[in-house]
């Protein structure tokens, strides 16, 4: 697929912001163990699709 777009893909700065915005709970340990990791990282992959999706950019990953 080809897509013609003008919009930018969100920088990791802006995913992870998002990311702590919605999850706040998910990011109050300073040092997360390995589960809360997981967590944190499976956060900030759907903020990253949510922000594609706002901006009319195809996704990342491919959920079959």
């Amino acid at each position: 697929m080809c897509y013609q777009t003008t919009a930018q893909a969100p920088t990791d700065e802006e995913i992870e912001a998002l990311a702590r915005a919605r999850e706040p709970q998910v990011w109050a340990l300073d040092s997360p163990d390995f589960s809360s990791a997981q967590y944190r990282r499976a956060s900030i992959e759907h903020a990253e699709d949510v922000l594609l999706e706002q901006r009319g950019l195809p996704p990342v990953r491919a959920y079959e």
